[in-house]
């Protein structure tokens, strides 16, 4: 009888762990509290404008008698102050490692992704034109896997497929996370968005492509190196604690406006030069990385602080 037991146990527990493995490979495309960060194209790259694109799945809806995931995706920019803009919520499912959009303007789901493909297949996907303008039309394109690779994030062993088409930006894929461009394969489904991935997560998965923050308004290649600024003026110390130093050698009478933001592009600090040397008090700052700026007659530097 123990024996029996101790067999029905192990079967019981073999199926369990059979349910578990099985489970973590079946997360589906866009699944609840899923999150996506991409670059975003607002008209300009940094300093000017520096934004991106956050899209987060949110809830679950019936469309068609399909359970869709509901995606929301803000785009925040900063131009001088903070902007955020709610695009139309976007509605996928995904069945037999098929990605489907709900077209609202042609009242049907479109292919968006095909997942589980192999080296040399040739796959039709939908093209997004209904997000472009009002005319609803049918219009496909051909995608073809130049290439599958695996890799692993967070434990999670997902496809990568590499593709080439006339159509398409970007030259990655992958399972769970989409297109590395942006959340579509053609980014134009949002202009203003198609500038590279940052940052993606799940409930399994964690992953960043970037050294700063998902949510960063500056690009940490957003530096602007001008000599003739960086000899002119100095910044110090860097990292600095309570107070910051600022000395001007040559100065000869002209404004130095100088802006310290952090980095999701709250301005922190706006002050004028007018003289040779002057100190701030950033001793209110959080500890992190900020962003100076100093512009003079229509020239800018930008660097890096660090706050201790």
């Amino acid at each position: 009888m123990k024996k029996l037991l101790l067999i029905t146990f192990s079967l019981l527990t073999f199926n369990f762990s059979l349910f578990t493995f099985h489970y973590s490979f079946s997360q589906s495309f866009g699944q609840l509290g899923s999150e996506w960060y991409f670059d975003g194209n607002h008209g300009g790259p940094c300093p000017q404008v520096c934004s991106y694109v956050h899209v987060q799945s949110v809830s679950d809806s019936i469309i068609n008698g399909k359970t869709c995931h509901k995606l929301i995706a803000n785009h925040t920019w900063h131009n001088n102050i903070s902007n955020t803009y709610t695009y139309p919520s976007m509605f996928v499912y995904e069945e037999s490692d098929t990605v489907f959009m709900w077209s609202p303007v042609n009242q049907k789901f479109l292919v968006t992704y095909i997942f589980n493909v192999n080296t040399g297949d040739s796959i039709v996907l939908d093209y997004p034109s209904f997000l472009e303008n009002s005319q609803a039309t049918d219009t496909t394109y051909n995608m073809v896997i130049d290439s599958v690779t695996q890799q692993n994030l967070d434990g999670q062993l997902l496809n990568k497929y590499y593709f080439h088409s006339d159509l398409l930006f970007g030259t990655h894929y992958m399972d769970r996370i989409g297109s590395f461009f942006w959340f579509y394969p053609r980014f134009v489904i949002i202009l203003e968005a198609g500038a590279g991935l940052r940052c993606y997560s799940d409930s399994q998965i964690d992953t960043s492509l970037v050294s700063y923050p998902c949510d960063s308004l500056w690009n940490l290649f957003s530096v602007i190196e001008n000599l003739e600024l960086a000899n002119e003026i100095r910044l110090f110390p860097n990292p600095a604690s309570a107070q910051l130093n600022i000395s001007i050698p040559n100065f000869s009478f002209q404004t130095f406006n100088v802006q310290l933001f952090d980095l999701q592009g709250n301005l922190r600090i706006r002050t004028q030069i007018t003289k040779e040397s002057q100190t701030l008090d950033v001793s209110d700052l959080k500890s992190g990385m900020y962003i100076y700026e100093i512009e003079s007659e229509g020239q800018f530097y930008r660097n890096k602080l660090i706050i201790e």
